[in-house]
């Protein structure tokens, strides 16, 4: 942060660790501001000013996380906020509401796939139509809460009874009842460390478990009582064969379960592996998500960003500022401007003439004196209450950019996705305009913890719950 000439530094602040602080993480950070390019330089992302920026102080991090809350951030004091990134970009135009679709990533595809994130909307070649529409809590630091009402692989049942869990894409593992935890252990002859606080996996259940091959379903509600609402989530057990670096078991690399044990019903979670399996898409403008499981498109399908417009929104005009364009096709405009102009000279020049010659012969009607002039009226037909076409437009920050991006890593191996339902029950199709262009962001590579890469933000430190 120190190289960049636009670094205004505040001093050092606490994390604020909302919903982190349940599992047990904490630490300070250095608190700045900066502007931010949401893409590679040139690529065509807009570039947010004075926008606020920390440097992690703490060892519970080992990667970056990117906030995607709406609500403002307080530095020095509580009575200057500052607004978050996704508020930024809707205060800008740039995104239609203050809405995202993300998903994980896999690396344990055969091809692997990339994380996705998009502004203002969602990306239906990787959400399946078929979710569960949850309306958010109540607690704005946890409120992507949802309920899980069985876990299952095969006919073995893992959750003993349904939780209420919440979705957090900064931690990464999956925080589950020990009731629970003690079950996976029976069925995949899992063993806990406790000074790692972690499952490490050894060769030989490595390789058991690669054999076996199996998948864990988890079953998901709205988390209200007797709700018929359910999705079933599924994750190939490649979803969970991951790596710890070694400062997490034993000064060695390891592979590892990500399975927590949760010591109260605030802790249960579901991080990023789940993520790698599932499409989740939040609309805060109508305080709902919803979750999906992930599709895999062939690697040569070009993203479907879908807007997600805001509630009574009527204004259907671009929101994203027109891109600089190369002289060449300045150029372009310019002789088809003239060109045009030479053309309606023409058309005027002959019509003038054509019309001058139709007086000098006047028609019988009108030779007479007594003769009624009458020209036919023009009816102009348009249609009352016209809708505009609609046409989805992708924003040109590619999701890849040409390189390999996969949140999380292991060893391994057109849709549409409905708008989330208000708290009044009520369902909202999606509106799609097509002027409206959500954001996607695009990616580098980095594998948070597979192909033997050493850093991680799998786990907490040794003795952290």
């Amino acid at each position: 942060m120190n190289k960049s000439a636009t670094w205004q530094d505040q001093g050092l602040f606490q994390l604020p660790l909302y919903s982190g602080r349940y599992l047990g993480y904490s630490g300070n950070a250095d608190y700045g501001f900066d502007n931010v390019t949401l893409g590679w330089p040139g690529s065509g992302g807009p570039t947010l000013n004075h926008q606020v920026v920390t440097g992690f102080v703490s060892n519970d991090f080992y990667i970056g996380n990117l906030g995607l809350s709406p609500y403002p951030v307080n530095v020095t004091n509580f009575t200057s906020p500052f607004p978050s990134m996704l508020t930024t970009l809707r205060d800008d135009n740039r995104i239609p509401s203050l809405s995202y679709g993300y998903t994980a990533g896999a690396s344990y595809m055969p091809i692997p796939r990339y994380g996705s994130l998009t502004f203002g909307g969602y990306d239906s070649t990787k959400a399946a139509p078929e979710n569960v529409t949850v309306v958010m809590g109540a607690d704005t630091n946890r409120d992507l809460i949802l309920g899980i009402s069985a876990i299952t692989s095969g006919q073995d049942s893992l959750l003993p009874e349904s939780i209420v869990a919440y979705i957090d894409s900064t931690v990464a593992q999956i925080w589950l009842p020990v009731s629970a935890c003690e079950r996976f252990e029976s069925v995949f002859d899992l063993v806990w460390n406790e000074d790692s606080n972690l499952y490490p996996v050894n060769d030989t259940l490595h390789d058991k478990l690669v054999a076996m091959n199996p998948n864990i379903t988890l079953s998901l509600s709205n988390g209200l009582a007797n709700s018929e609402q359910t999705i079933d989530i599924k994750l190939p057990y490649a979803s969970f064969d991951l790596r710890a670096g070694d400062f997490f078991i034993g000064n060695i690399t390891s592979r590892y379960f990500p399975l927590r044990r949760a010591q109260n019903s605030s802790q249960y979670t579901l991080g990023r592996t789940f993520l790698q399996e599932a499409y989740l898409t939040v609309d805060y403008d109508r305080s709902s998500f919803s979750v999906s499981q992930v599709l895999f498109p062939d690697p040569g399908v070009p993203a479907k960003l879908v807007p997600i417009l805001a509630p009574n929104a009527t204004d259907v005009s671009p929101v994203i500022p027109a891109r600089k364009l190369s002289k060449s096709i300045v150029a372009g405009i310019f002789v088809a401007i003239v060109s045009a102009l030479v053309i309606l000279g023409l058309v005027w020049y002959f019509l003038h003439r054509h019309i001058k010659g139709k007086r000098k012969h006047p028609s019988p009607a009108s030779a007479r004196p007594d003769a009624e002039l009458s020209s036919p009226e023009i009816e102009t037909k348009r249609p009352q209450n016209a809708e505009l076409d609609a046409q989805i437009t992708e924003f040109r920050g590619y999701e890849v950019d040409g390189e390999e991006y996969c949140e999380m890593g292991g060893e391994g191996g057109e849709t549409y996705t409905p708008e989330m339902s208000a708290q009044d029950g009520q369902t909202y199709t999606p509106e799609v305009s097509g002027e409206v262009i959500p954001l996607e962001m695009p990616a580098h590579p980095i594998y948070e913890m597979g192909g033997g890469w050493e850093g991680s933000e799998l786990a907490v430190p040794k003795n952290k719950e």
